[in-house]
């Protein structure tokens, strides 16, 4: 079992892009337009089973997979009987993964007796090389839960003092390739979208990129405005939410089969980002 314990801090786009996608040019329906945004988003990830921005899960384990396990099938590989799958991708990072040992008190599994595949969808999580999973875990429902955080953006702010960019929830590694994008306004210079960065100097959620990697940090002059986001939302992803929220503010008041022709495009949409993501 999954559930969602944390919100994202922001939505996948902005009211400012929303309403130059609309051609709306007053303050008067912010809030209407707001609401609209919030709820294609649910609905966008419902649909895909997919995160747009960062998001916290936990997924609950009665046992270690070894014993059955997480989509237990007899055409499994012994190597993913073993693993525990994480059913919200794109998976970002693993944070923690807890048991109940037998005495009742709850233990935190140490980072390197286990490895998570970030590759495959969905993730997986598999003991580390000569590792396995503990012993003693206590018989009952729920005792073991595996903490994660899974989106294709990530909110950040950046320093432009000392060109550190922080990205709370988010700790990447030296060396990680990452992309920025912004969504109703501008990244901060000289970022550009579309271009690969390489993290450097990363300490936990604070961090520098560099156009190389291991090279020196980027010197980051202003601070960019609108969304600024690590990562970037796919295209028909995208348009699938502005086609949702245009089709529900000009259509606010209309009955009977209005939205037909939008439905299939919204339909078309998805069977695309299906297929691509």
């Amino acid at each position: 079992m999954e559930k969602q314990i944390a919100l994202p801090t922001k939505q996948p786009i902005s009211l400012t892009e929303v309403k130059e996608h609309l051609r709306v040019e007053t303050t008067d329906e912010d809030d209407l337009l707001t609401a609209y945004i919030e709820a294609a988003t649910r609905m966008v990830e419902q649909n895909l089973n997919r995160s747009l921005v960062l998001t916290e899960y936990q997924k609950v384990f009665d046992y270690w997979p070894h014993d059955g396990g997480d989509h237990y099938s007899p055409h499994l590989s012994n190597l993913e009987r073993n693993a525990m799958f994480l059913e919200h991708p794109p998976v970002k990072q693993v944070d923690s993964i807890t048991y109940v040992d037998g005495d009742g008190a709850t233990q935190t599994l140490a980072a390197a007796d286990y490895q998570v595949d970030l590759f495959r969808e969905p993730a997986r999580i598999m003991p580390a090389w000569g590792k396995h999973w503990p012993t003693g875990v206590r018989y009952q429902a729920n005792s073991i839960t595996a903490t994660y955080k899974a989106g294709y953006l990530i909110p950040f702010t950046v320093n432009t003092g000392t060109d550190v960019i922080t990205t709370p929830g988010y700790s990447p590694s030296n060396g990680t390739r990452v992309r920025f994008s912004t969504s109703g306004g501008l990244l901060p210079s000289p970022l550009s979208a579309l271009t690969d960065y390489y993290v450097v100097s990363a300490s936990g959620t604070s961090w520098s990129v560099s156009l190389t990697e291991g090279g020196a940090s980027v010197d980051i002059t202003d601070a960019g405005g609108g969304l600024l986001f690590v990562g970037e939302l796919p295209a028909v992803v995208s348009q699938a939410l502005k086609l949702l929220i245009g089709h529900w503010f000009w259509n606010r008041e209309a009955v009977g089969s209005a939205g037909t022709e939008i439905e299939l495009a919204y339909g078309s949409l998805l069977n695309a980002a299906r297929w691509t993501l």
